[in-house]
């Protein structure tokens, strides 16, 4: 996965960790976090602000060729909005886990 500085279209971090293609991922509004999940089914949480480290890897009992993430909007200008949450969406929203975005852990499986 390439990851591009938009403004100057340079690549500013790379990493290979994926043995298959990506089908969904997304930061969150800081732009601290971004998760991305992979056809195999797995999941890995990244640090934007540390060149894109893993933090955490995910392994999802959802079909993986059909996962989305999500995050939860939040107000930049509210400062004590600490409760950020993630969400894995199956196809069509069938199944749906939500993580909390420090511990990783999920909170709800609808």
């Amino acid at each position: 996965m390439n990851i591009f500085d938009i403004d100057t279209t340079e690549v500013v971090d790379e990493f290979s960790q994926f043995n298959k293609p990506l089908t969904s991922l997304s930061y969150d509004q800081t732009g601290k976090l971004l998760v991305a999940c992979c056809s195999d089914g797995s999941v890995s949480i990244h640090n934007a602000a540390r060149h894109h480290l893993p933090i955490k890897m995910l392994h999802l009992e959802l079909p993986p060729e059909f996962v989305h993430v999500a995050f939860t909007e939040r107000s930049i200008s509210d400062p004590n909005f600490v409760d950020q949450k993630f969400a894995l969406m199956g196809e069509y929203g069938n199944n749906i886990n939500i993580y909390d975005t420090e511990s990783f852990v999920i909170h709800h499986q609808i």
